[in-house]
């Protein structure tokens, strides 16, 4: 007697096929003062989700220097963490995001070099940090902004939204 499970075609199993985001070939590189601090280790389950694909968004280049072969960071200080990568390869969803992004910042593991979510494709741009060696429970390092104000959100530009609430009010006002 047959179960009833359906048979999926192949390539459809529980979760979606991740977007565009096939894996590279390799692997990343783990300090072992990294994976051993207080710090790393008091993170939050999507604090090392957030910190893994941080680290996996490093791009290194093999450079022979006096007939060796060594390994340079190229991006150190600009790593995109796009959200949906996040969602379709790590499975996350947007509040665990931002928490763990929020951990990974107050612990001292990376700091926002730019505010993103200004407009369409204006991603937050991240460095690694190394103050994660001085962190002790308690202590924050790195905020994220809460808000950004842009446009009629700005304070300087409400006295433009006033004045122009104000003619349309006399504009009704004379229409009747």
């Amino acid at each position: 007697m047959k179960d009833n499970i359906s048979i999926r075609p192949k390539g459809q199993g529980r979760y979606p096929k991740p977007f565009d985001y096939r894996p590279r070939p390799g692997g990343f590189y783990w300090e072992r003062m990294l994976y051993q601090s207080p710090a790393y280790c008091s993170l939050t389950a999507t604090g090392h989700m957030v910190l893994t694909a941080l680290l996996d968004a490093r791009i290194f280049n093999n450079v022979k220097i006096n007939g060796k072969k060594e390994r340079i960071l190229v991006n150190g200080d600009s790593l995109t963490l796009p959200y949906k990568k996040l969602m379709d390869v790590y499975f996350m969803n947007m509040a665990g995001i931002t928490r763990g992004i929020d951990d990974v910042l107050a612990k001292g593991l990376a700091k926002l070099v730019h505010q993103g979510g200004g407009g369409k494709h204006d991603q937050s741009v991240f460095a690694l940090a190394e103050d994660y060696l001085r962190w002790t429970p308690g202590v924050v390092f790195y905020k994220r902004p809460k808000v950004i104000r842009r446009g009629f959100q700005d304070p300087a530009n409400q006295r433009h939204r006033k004045n122009s609430r104000s003619q349309n009010d006399r504009l009704i006002r004379i229409a009747k």
